[in-house]
């Protein structure tokens, strides 16, 4: 059996995934009108990492079968 985290459906974690995704590179933006700090650089990996974390998660839960879930 495949374990759903938070009873999430897979379109719904690509989505969240890709607003993190999108949120680390609006933040990346914002940073480097100011300086870029070793926080800043890390929020935004932290961000970007989760965010397609959970598009790939979310991608290899519809591979598997419905009837798996």
């Amino acid at each position: 059996m495949v374990e759903i985290p938070f009873g999430l459906s897979p379109d719904q974690l690509q989505s969240i995934g890709l607003l993190f995704v999108g949120t680390g590179l609006a933040l990346l933006l914002f940073y480097f009108r100011d300086n870029v700090t070793h926080l800043s650089a890390m929020i935004v990996v932290f961000f970007v990492f989760c965010g397609a974390s959970m598009i790939g998660y979310g991608s290899a839960l519809t591979a598997v079968e419905r009837s798996q879930w």
